[in-house]
C-alpha cells in the first residue's frame, strides 16, 4: 500500500501520508525525494492528517538524523507539519526541537492555509 505522495507545486514540496506511519514510510520518503531535482532553498509541506503516527518517541533522533543525511545538500530547509492528531502533534513538536537550527526551520500546525503563509514568507 501507498503511504505517501509527492507532487510539487509553487516551489512548495506538498508530502502527504497516509494510513500507519512507520519510521521506515519516512525513510522510503527520504529516499525517494533526495533522487529528484529540488530547489537549493527547500520547502516542504508535510501533511499528516490523512496518516496515524506509528513512530515511538525514541525513534524521533534517528528520525532527524535521516533528515540531516538526506538534506544535507539543502542549506536552508522549511518544513511546516499538519496533523489533527494529539499524538501526531507531539512527535513533531518532538522533532522540532531535534532539527530547529541553522539549516532547518520547522512548525507545526493544524491548518494548510497557515501552514502554507508560513512555507511562502521569506
Amino acid at each position: 500500500m501507498e503511504r505517501f505522495k509527492v507532487r510539487e507545486e509553487a516551489g512548495i514540496l506538498h508530502v502527504r501520508f497516509m494510513g500507519e506511519a512507520y519510521f521506515q514510510n519516512f525513510e522510503e520518503y527520504l529516499i525517494h525525494i533526495s533522487g529528484i531535482s529540488l530547489p537549493e532553498q527547500l520547502k516542504i509541506l508535510h501533511d499528516n492528517r490523512d496518516s496515524v503516527p506509528q513512530l515511538k518517541p525514541s525513534k524521533i533522533i534517528e528520525l532527524a538524523n535521516l533528515f540531516e543525511q538526506y538534506l544535507t545538500k539543502h542549506p536552508k530547509v522549511k518544513i511546516a507539519y499538519i496533523h489533527n492528531d494529539p499524538i501526531g502533534v507531539a512527535l513533531a513538536q518532538l522533532f522540532k526541537s531535534q532539527l530547529n537550527g541553522n539549516q532547518f526551520k520547522i512548525e507545526v500546525f493544524s491548518g494548510e492555509e497557515a501552514a502554507m503563509k508560513w512555507l511562502s514568507a521569506s
